[in-house]
This record gives C-alpha cells, sequence and structure tokens, in this order.
C-alpha cells in the first residue's frame, strides 16, 4: 500500500487530506503514508499563501496534493497531525 493511480482512487471516493508547500514536505508525507500502509493519489493543487505583511495580501502557490479515500480522510488527517504536518491539512469544508 502507497502511491496509487487515480483510477484506483476515484475522484468521487477520494478526499484531498493535504497541500505540501515544497519537495521536502512532499517527501515527508509520503514516507509517512507509505510506512502506515495508506494508499494515496497525488495531484498539484494551488492554494493561497499569505504574505509576509498582512496588507500585501496573499499569493496563489502549487503544491502537492495528496487524496485518499474518504472514509480515511479523518485518521490520515490525525496522523499528519501527530507527526507535525499541520499547516497543509485540507479540513472538509462545512
Amino acid at each position: 500500500m502507497a502511491r496509487v493511480d487515480d483510477d484506483v482512487i476515484p475522484e468521487a471516493e477520494g478526499t484531498l487530506v493535504f497541500i505540501a508547500a515544497n519537495v521536502r514536505e512532499a517527501r515527508r508525507v509520503e514516507d509517512l503514508l507509505t510506512a502506515r500502509g495508506v494508499d494515496y493519489c497525488l495531484s498539484f493543487e494551488t492554494y493561497l499563501r499569505a504574505g509576509l505583511f498582512a496588507f500585501l495580501g496573499s499569493a496563489e502557490q502549487t503544491g502537492v496534493g495528496f487524496t485518499v479515500a474518504t472514509e480515511r480522510a479523518e485518521s490520515t488527517r490525525g496522523l499528519l497531525r501527530e507527526n507535525g504536518l499541520r499547516t497543509g491539512i485540507v479540513d472538509d469544508e462545512a
């Protein structure tokens, strides 16, 4: 279990749980999910990153998105939080 093709986790059955801002962070997430036997798909995702000063606004960035089966989304987010990977977590939209 580890990184899988998009067809293994169809979009309708998958949930985006994390967006890594850089390669180092993406590798850390990959290593963690692989070690814990979590299947995931990768994609490029855009996100807003706040500027150094709030009055300068935000800039759109591209990161690596991690999608898991919907039924594993909450436990995967918990695993990421427990391992210090909080910043890139994508929570369910309410």
